[in-house]
């Protein structure tokens, strides 16, 4: 059954996930206005990418975990994380006051089976791998608890992919696809810090790499 809500629209230059952190300093008036109401009533908002063309029309929505710290002139930092991917059906209010009637959505079903099992496994492993490289703390219970839907868009969420290819990612209604785009990058990933490891080891010395990127 189709569930459609009207909810509150922050739009953001990012890519939001279901199950990914985001944490907020608020600072305009009206979004001040519209995160207090949220935390009052309990209620989510809507997170849509924000480009130099206007907002994305599939977004995902945020719940608010707690507010860190709150300043003398009414600003405040908050932790919120994704919850459930949707689409826009039609826009209320001006860029003051934005709100959408969206329709949120899920994966299409696919069969569970060696191929699929396979794909998840292989890309749940491969981040694990990516985190224990990179010295980054990943929750390792947290992600086999995860279906296949989940794990896929939570990949996806972090800095393996571009802005236009999260998007893409999070409209995606395909977790296989979502899997194997996930997995190609993480081998990119992986096979760059070995290439980096190997100069490291023929110079003799650490690099800043990303000193070096352009």
């Amino acid at each position: 059954m189709v569930r459609v809500q009207r909810i509150p629209i922050f739009p953001l230059p990012l890519v939001l996930f279901p199950n990914m952190p985001l944490p907020l300093h608020i600072f305009e008036e009206r979004y001040r206005r519209m995160m207090r109401h949220c935390i009052d009533n309990q209620e989510e908002f809507g997170v849509l990418q924000q480009t130099k063309d206007g907002y994305s029309r599939v977004g995902c929505s945020a719940q608010i975990r707690g507010i860190l710290k709150e300043y003398e002139d009414g600003r405040f930092d908050l932790l919120s994380f994704g919850q459930e991917r949707f689409r826009v059906r039609r826009f209320f209010g001006d860029q003051q006051n934005l709100e959408a009637e969206v329709e949120y959505f899920s994966d299409e079903e696919f069969e569970y089976d060696a191929h699929s099992d396979g794909l998840a496994r292989m890309a749940a492993e491969g981040i694990l791998n990516i985190a224990a490289e990179e010295d980054l703390y990943l929750d390792s219970e947290g992600l086999e608890s995860m279906n296949p839907e989940q794990l896929s868009l939570v990949i996806c969420g972090t800095d393996l992919l571009g802005m236009e290819q999260k998007q893409a990612m999070l409209e995606s209604t395909d977790t296989l696809y979502r899997l194997e785009i996930a997995i190609q990058q993480i081998g990119k990933r992986l096979r760059r810090h070995r290439a980096e490891k190997k100069l490291e080891d023929l110079l003799g010395y650490k690099i800043d790499f990303a000193s070096l990127v352009n």
